[in-house]
């Protein structure tokens, strides 16, 4: 950053209201004077670059591969970044300001969610990480290696998928939903050692994660399982109360890692009933999408889809009416595995 402008917020920026706040940073909705006063997200880090302490070294270091990140991906399903900057000596990024309603705010107020609703975030965010997985490997060298090889160089792993990290935009009419905070992704090629960024938040945690093995694309397809599930439910697989209680996160890292998920539509049904007051006895969503939830939260990451491309392929298939819709009263162990092996 030391080629860039040391810039006065002030002098640049109308500061309309601060919007968010974390541990290392602030996010503010501003007005940009040199860009006809447009209305941007300006993340401002809490510290100067010329800050030598070893914290900050590190925040530093997570925040010039977010802007990396950013700065690689265009596309309409993940915030855009606009600028990278300098702001009374501390770093910047000057993003789109997404203006809506979270997933998990959603889920808090309204609890379930329409399938029709499920699908259309399923294929936005789907496509937002085909952009962070797939569309990262270089078309030169595509077909030269394996993809699972290419994917370990090249592909972004967001990893922090959650319900709080997708927003619900309407704008001019229209509902788009977008992924947010690249502040814990990365390329593991990239990385300076082999820990995992045991960051986030657990409920969303892969059961690879939790028991520090290796995290890969597919760990963002079971984090990104887990905001379906709980919008098809209104909760998540193994929920925390109390992130403070040490046991209570125990159990749930001991359930994510070693117990069946708890079965979706018998939860969906309670929801109704508590909820909505209503006695719903037939599932109220296609059988396919039981399934997608179901292998998106496989233990086994070989047995999930590996990016948001496969992902995304499924989904299409599925709107366009070529996966069954019809529930089975009891599932054939055999069209499963045979189901698994197609996908």
């Amino acid at each position: 950053m030391s080629d860039l402008k040391n810039i006065s917020l002030e002098e640049r920026f109308i500061v309309l209201r601060q919007i968010g706040s974390g541990g290392f940073s602030k996010v503010y909705k501003v007005e940009d004077k040199e860009k006809q006063n447009q209305v941007f997200a300006l993340k401002i880090m809490n510290f100067e670059v010329s800050d030598t302490e070893p914290v900050h070294q590190v925040e530093f270091e997570e925040f010039q591969k977010e802007v990396d990140y950013l700065k690689r991906l265009n596309h309409d399903s993940i915030v855009r970044m606009e600028e990278e900057l300098v702001v009374d000596n501390r770093p910047a990024i000057l993003m789109e300001l997404v203006e809506g309603k979270s997933i998990q705010d959603i889920i808090d107020k309204e609890g379930i969610a329409t399938q029709e609703e499920i699908i259309e975030v399923a294929l936005h965010i789907s496509a937002g990480l085909m952009a962070c997985h797939k569309l990262q490997i270089p078309i030169n060298q595509a077909g030269l290696d394996s993809e699972t090889i290419l994917l370990r160089k090249h592909a972004i792993i967001h990893n922090d998928v959650s319900a709080k990290n997708i927003i619900k935009e309407i704008r001019r009419g229209r509902v788009n939903y977008k992924l947010i905070d690249f502040g814990l992704s990365y390329v593991e090629n990239e990385r300076k050692d082999k820990e995992n960024k045991l960051r986030g938040t657990f409920e969303y945690y892969p059961p690879e994660k939790w028991k520090g093995e290796e995290v890969t694309t597919a760990s963002d397809i079971y984090s990104f399982g887990v905001v379906l599930y709980q919008m098809l439910t209104g909760t998540v697989p193994f929920p925390i109360d109390n992130y403070g209680n040490r046991a209570e996160v125990e159990s749930a890292k001991e359930k994510t890692i070693n117990n069946e998920i708890p079965e979706i539509w018998n939860l969906r049904k309670q929801a109704y009933l508590q909820k909505k007051n209503l006695k719903v006895e037939v599932p109220d969503y296609p059988y396919w999408l039981d399934l997608l939830v179901k292998k998106c939260l496989e233990k086994d990451p070989k047995n999930r889809f590996r990016t948001g491309d496969e992902l995304n392929k499924y989904l299409q298939d599925g709107k366009r009416g070529k996966l069954q819709e019809e529930w089975k009263i009891k599932e054939d162990p055999k069209e499963k595995e045979d189901w698994i092996v197609a996908y």
